[in-house]
């Protein structure tokens, strides 16, 4: 398909970039300003396609070892450390921070979650159900964003390295 892949590389990374990017301000805006990113449904359609689109792009880049050349492997190496890192020591220094805020978070819980849904979990006669189904949830979190995070790392590397 490409006589050269590796020329394609740092511009699929720079559009998985862009994209998670505006995925990151989306979420951030919609959460702290609720409502104001009331667009026409078509648009939000075509935006979560893109989003979702996106996520498989940032595994690509983050997986494709033969688009890579001796630069951008290095680089890749580099995010690859920094990556392992954060995910060494970012479980660890957030729930240092949901111990300290336990307070906090138990009062904004019914406000955080629609009250159908915790009518659910309160109702439901199996806490296991409860239990795995947010084990699941959790694994599809994750799924969705480390990817994405990773094609973050990488920029920020290929950043750092052009200094």
């Amino acid at each position: 398909m490409f006589k050269r892949p590796y020329r394609h590389y740092n511009r699929l990374v720079e559009i998985s970039f862009w994209i998670a990017a505006l995925w990151l301000a989306w979420l951030v805006v919609g959460w702290i300003v609720p409502g104001s990113l009331n667009l026409p449904q078509p648009i939000r359609s075509i935006l979560r396609i893109a989003f979702n689109l996106n996520i498989l792009l940032a595994m690509f880049v983050a997986t494709a070892r033969f688009m890579r050349d001796e630069y951008a492997e290095r680089i890749w190496q580099q995010a690859a450390q920094r990556f392992v890192n954060f995910m060494m020591i970012g479980p660890l220094a957030l729930t240092i921070l949901i111990a300290l805020n336990t307070k906090q978070i138990t009062a904004a819980l019914p406000g955080m979650m629609p009250p159908r849904l915790l009518d659910i979990l309160a109702s439901e006669g199996h806490p296991a159900v409860v239990f795995f189904g947010g084990i699941a949830a959790t694994f599809l979190t994750v799924a969705q964003f480390l990817p994405q995070l990773f094609v973050i790392f990488y920029r920020w590397s290929l950043w750092r390295d052009s200094r």
